[in-house]
C-alpha cells in the first residue's frame, strides 16, 4: 500500500464523475461470448466517467481484457435548463474489472485504449465543468 494515500482514496490517474449516461457497446477483437456476438450493438449505463475510463453497468457478463466498441453522448445545460448534446464519444475500451452488482447485472470498469483527442477533451472539458459547478 502506497504510504502516501489515506485509506480508501481514489488511486485513478484522471479525476472521475458520477453520471447516469447511456451507452452503446460492442464486442471488438477477438472474444466470442454466447450471450452477446460481435457486432452486436447494446445499451448499458454509464455510472463514472473520467478522461482515462468509464465504469459500465451491464447486464453482459464480459469478462476482464475484451476490447468494447462505445459510445456515447455528453451534454450541457445552459442557466436557462436548455440542453445540448455534443457529438457522439466514440473509444475502444478493455475490460480492466467486472463485479457482480446483482444476479444478472455486471460492474464493468473500463480504460479507454483508443480515443481521439477531440473525444477526449470533451470528457475533460464535461468532468471538469461539472465538479467546478
Amino acid at each position: 500500500m502506497d504510504n502516501n494515500r489515506l485509506p480508501g482514496e481514489d488511486r485513478r490517474r484522471f479525476q472521475r464523475l458520477k453520471v447516469n449516461l447511456s451507452v452503446w457497446l460492442e464486442l471488438d477483437g477477438h472474444f466470442q461470448l454466447s450471450c452477446l456476438a460481435k457486432g452486436q450493438e447494446v445499451e448499458a449505463a454509464a455510472l463514472d466517467l473520467g478522461c482515462g475510463g468509464i465504469a459500465i453497468a451491464c447486464k453482459y457478463d464480459i469478462p476482464v481484457a475484451a476490447l468494447l466498441r462505445i459510445r456515447f453522448h455528453l451534454f450541457k445545460t445552459d442557466n436557462k435548463g436548455t440542453v445540448t448534446f455534443y457529438e457522439p464519444v466514440e473509444a475502444i475500451g478493455q475490460v480492466r474489472s467486472n463485479i457482480i452488482l446483482e444476479p444478472g447485472l455486471y460492474r464493468l470498469g473500463v480504460c479507454f485504449e483508443e480515443i481521439s483527442v477531440k473525444d477526449s477533451l470533451e470528457i475533460h472539458h464535461f468532468v471538469t465543468m461539472a465538479h467546478s459547478a
